[in-house]
């Protein structure tokens, strides 16, 4: 009996209709994980279409001519998806335009003193200078990380208008649009980042920091509970804490070391010890992440680690001794970020909360300077 086979055009469509699906699928699972990346999208196309009104209006166009553009270019490049870093790279866009600009008008004037054979030449060697000299300095680290963005506009907008000087008349009205257009775009970014659903990169660092305990946190318990139970088969482990587990070990990156401890035969003794300092070490991240979280200081760990030490014993195969010299240094590390998060609580000026779960005490008024440095603390500790 013969096997139908559809033609090359059926597959074709089949294949292409296929992956059209997982497109959307994976469209919809990227929504659904943090939904303000679609709002986020939707403030981008909003901003787009308020400051293009620029150009449709025409008292405006007339006023501003194709320069208008700039706002545009301005709002593409600059809407970032957190309200700090939009107004970074507002900034930095704004005063590199200013200075760009300006500098440019500068060698304009001086080109101009040499003539009509010596002005090319200068302009041509200024251009060189300067663009190479800031090229240069995008390589030191401190300028890199917080005006790499800024040198570029700043190449960009001297050579244009420099260039653009010998050729047009009106230069310093061109460099006047260009400014104008460049604030305007800057503006418009400000005002939709900042006033429709803002994300606050302080409030998403809180978010991160804690979300990265937990990990720790829920891979310690899980370690507990998979490794160190006497079901070593896993069959009281429910299929969610599988499934959980599986993405502990991306945190801790030691896929080869978890996959060799399955295969580990320990005496009961030393599987009591193993499971306390796993599971204790868990259930310490877990309180830490909940109080930076919730902005309250973490209820008192007496020495949380040292009761669970004190019961350590020698165990019986190399295996099961690195792996307890493994997790005595997990609860050390434990201990400091402990250490890290009660100092935060104090700098932050963290509530106490209440039996119900209410945060009581002082409001919180962190002083953000101090609070991004306990919280990196924090995070270095963890990693």
């Amino acid at each position: 009996m013969e096997v139908e086979q559809m033609s090359h055009p059926e597959r074709v469509f089949d294949a292409t209709k296929a992956r059209i699906v997982r497109v959307l699928k994976k469209t919809k699972k990227l929504g659904e994980d943090d939904p303000r990346r679609v709002i986020h999208s939707l403030k981008v196309g909003l901003a787009l279409t308020l400051v293009s009104l620029l150009y449709y209006i025409r008292p405006v166009y007339d006023g501003f001519g194709v320069s208008t553009m700039w706002a545009v270019l301005t709002v593409i490049v600059v809407m970032e998806y957190s309200v700090g870093a939009t107004i970074g790279k507002g900034l930095n866009r704004a005063f590199a335009t200013l200075l760009g600009g300006s500098l440019g008008l500068g060698v304009h004037q001086l080109a101009e003193l040499l003539g009509e054979k010596g002005e090319p030449v200068f302009l041509g060697v200024s251009v060189f200078l300067l663009a190479s000299g800031a090229t240069f300095s995008r390589f030191f680290p401190r300028i890199k990380a917080r005006y790499d963005y800024g040198v570029t506009i700043f190449i960009l907008t001297f050579s244009l208008v420099s260039m653009s000087s010998y050729r047009i008349e009106d230069i310093v009205e061109l460099g006047h649009q260009r400014l104008s257009t460049v604030a305007i775009g800057v503006a418009m970014c400000l005002f939709v980042s900042m006033f429709i659903c803002p994300v606050w990169a302080g409030g998403e660092l809180q978010e991160l920091v804690a979300l990265n305990i937990e990990k720790l946190a829920a891979f310690l318990e899980g370690l507990s509970t998979s490794y160190f139970t006497e079901n070593d088969g896993g069959g009281d482990v429910s299929k969610e804490k599988n499934l959980l587990f599986q993405g502990y070990k991306s945190v801790l990156n030691s896929k080869s070391t978890e996959d060799a401890l399955a295969q580990l035969d320990i005496d009961d003794n030393t599987r009591l010890v193993l499971y306390n300092l796993s599971s204790e070490s868990g259930k310490a991240l877990s309180e830490l992440a909940s109080s930076i979280r919730s902005m309250t200081v973490p209820s008192t760990m007496t020495s949380f680690a040292s009761d669970v030490l004190g019961a350590t014993v020698a165990p019986d195969n190399l295996k099961a001794a690195t792996v307890e010299s493994l997790l005595i240094e997990i609860s050390a590390c434990v201990e400091r970020v402990a250490g890290s998060v009660e100092e935060l609580a104090q700098k932050a000026n963290f509530g106490t909360a209440t039996a119900h779960g209410a945060m009581h005490g002082a409001s919180v008024n962190p002083d953000p300077a101090e609070t991004a440095e306990v919280v990196v603390v924090v995070q270095t500790v963890v990693d």
